[in-house]
């Protein structure tokens, strides 16, 4: 028989601008989670989040450190796109490993996130890290800034991977400098056109230097342009063409010292940033 236990802890009011969450009730992929007989979910209520996660797990045993994290990802996430706040409450399951991943989403990644139901799964125990800062950066940017028709993975995922530094001990423009130095950089061009052609980790990693450069000489504002226009805009944004800032951004590559030694990419697969 599913069980599922709620737990409320407190609902003042921390919101930045005053206002309540939006207390809407789970839907979409969380619904979908919480009807799935798969599981048996302790849920735990904040002014911000619902958490769900499972007896006798990791989470269950860390559950206020994760709960920590959660809030930290979310505070950090607002700061990194310039707002104030984000009323929706956000639905966050931990599952104790990949696997566990596999009857709600039949795949078994160490994150998901839903923006339409801001919902998130992450995988986590005792060697798997939660990924708070990359998929709670995934809902609120693609809620709080405007979408465009077509959203570049470049752009979501490089904002995502960005949040979500450091890399096993590494900044991300360390590693994309240690890429640059073997000749494994990825060509803008396929970056944006092709991100998932090259070697998956590799474009990640590459985009989130990259997202890290742009915000770091052209401002969150013009980023932001970037996200809601699309790369085709980039000349008009910046000022520069593409081989400009592609070039400024190689060159500022070369001023930064390397990965000391070769990146450990089964770790990054395994774990990922922070």
């Amino acid at each position: 028989m599913k069980t599922f236990t709620v737990i409320a802890l407190g609902f003042l009011n921390f919101s930045c601008s005053g206002r309540d969450a939006e207390d809407l009730p789970p839907a979409g992929l969380a619904k979908s989670v919480l009807a799935d007989s798969s599981y048996t979910w302790i849920a735990v209520k904040t002014p911000h989040f619902r958490f769900y996660y499972e007896p006798n797990t990791y989470a269950a045993k860390h559950f206020t450190e994760l709960r920590q994290g959660a809030e930290e990802a979310r505070l950090h996430a607002l700061r990194i796109l310039g707002e104030v706040n984000y009323a929706p409450i956000i639905d966050v399951f931990y599952m104790d490993s990949r696997e566990r991943m596999i009857p709600a989403l039949g795949a078994q990644p160490a994150g998901w996130s839903e923006r339409q139901s801001n919902t998130v799964l992450l995988a986590c125990n005792e060697n798997l890290r939660p990924l708070h800062r990359h998929e709670i950066m995934h809902i609120l940017s693609m809620n709080l800034w405007k979408l465009p028709p077509l959203l570049e993975a470049w752009l979501l995922e490089g904002l995502a991977v960005y949040a979500d530094t450091p890399c096993s001990g590494y900044s991300l423009h360390e590693i994309a400098a240690r890429l640059q130095q073997e000749n494994k950089l990825v060509p803008l061009y396929r970056l944006v056109y092709q991100f998932y052609k090259p070697d998956d980790l590799r474009a990640y990693m590459q985009s989130g230097s990259f997202v890290q450069f742009l915000f770091e000489n052209y401002g969150r504002e013009k980023f932001r342009r970037l996200w809601e226009h699309g790369v085709t805009h980039l000349p008009e944004i910046t000022g520069k063409c593409y081989r400009e800032i592609e070039m400024e951004w190689r060159t500022f590559l070369q001023s930064v010292e390397p990965a000391r030694s070769e990146v450990d990419w089964e770790a990054l697969i395994e774990k990922g940033c922070g």
